[in-house]
């Protein structure tokens, strides 16, 4: 299952998205850390993450934004809890 979901962070994981963290828990949880160009990268990646058949409850935990007025960075947290055989 791991290899599975990871192949799917993979596929829809945009280029503007940098991980800096990932834990999983098999059959349990997975949580996400990084980095995006802007904020609105990272609800269009939570709402692609939540058409997975591996995850439900998708949600941002955390984002916060740093940078100055020329570029801005988004840092999140994502939390899902993984579908067990993806079903």
């Amino acid at each position: 299952m791991a290899i599975d979901i990871v192949r799917e962070l993979h596929l829809v994981t945009p280029e503007t998205i940098s991980f800096t963290r990932m834990d999983y828990e098999d059959g349990k949880s997975l949580v996400l850390g990084g980095t995006a160009g802007h904020l609105s990268d990272v609800l269009k990646y939570v709402e692609a993450l939540s058409h997975s058949v591996y995850l439900k409850d998708v949600k941002v935990k955390n984002v916060s934004n740093h940078g100055n007025a020329e570029q801005k960075i988004a840092d999140f947290e994502i939390t899902a809890t993984l579908v067990k055989n993806g079903a």
